[in-house]
């Protein structure tokens, strides 16, 4: 009981492209929670999607801005991150918060053709690597469980699938013209 006592942080989890932004802003404007996004942290910093050499500065920033909104009394704080890795996860998880996790499993053959879309033919290979490289959630990840749709739509969406389960469009519209 004392775990549920402790403020959240929705960590998301999916590839590049997989709507994960797209859900983070509903899910943030529905609870009125704070999103601390690496995209954004590495754009501040420098001006550039992905620098190698500062990501384990965006990481450290990333964190301190986490506990910087807790402390500040949020209860529930996002994370709108691939978090693909175990170890990534894993650097989420601290005493001080429960961490749940958003896993956004869309394929990465509609996440290329999302790229493509949208003219960022660059993440193409950026999909393919971290795919190959991609470790499921364990047995003591705990998953967040959103209990909502679309309140524009309401129809599905066959080419996302929210933590294991269908889930109604995510927000598809935003995707196809």
């Amino acid at each position: 009981m004392e775990n549920e006592t402790k403020p959240l942080l929705i960590a998301m989890m999916g590839l590049p492209r997989s709507g994960k932004s797209t859900i983070v802003a509903s899910l943030s404007r529905r609870l009125g929670a704070p999103i601390v996004r690496r995209d954004a942290i590495r754009l501040a910093l420098h001006g550039q999607r992905f620098q190698a050499k500062s990501e384990p500065m965006v990481k450290a920033i990333s964190l301190y801005m986490i506990r910087a909104l807790f402390l500040s009394g949020h209860e529930v704080v996002i994370c709108d991150e691939t978090n693909y890795s175990r170890a990534t996860r894993d650097s989420l998880r601290e005493a001080g918060w429960r961490t749940q996790f958003y896993h956004v499993d869309t394929s990465p053959e509609v996440c290329k053709k999302r790229a493509v879309a949208t003219k960022q033919e660059d993440l193409i290979p950026i999909i393919d690597s971290m795919w190959a490289r991609y470790e499921p959630l364990g047995d003591d990840e705990e998953v967040y469980n959103p209990s909502y749709r679309c309140p524009d739509c309401f129809r599905d969406d066959e080419d996302i699938t929210v933590n294991g389960h269908a889930h109604g469009c995510v927000f598809a519209h935003n995707w196809v013209g």
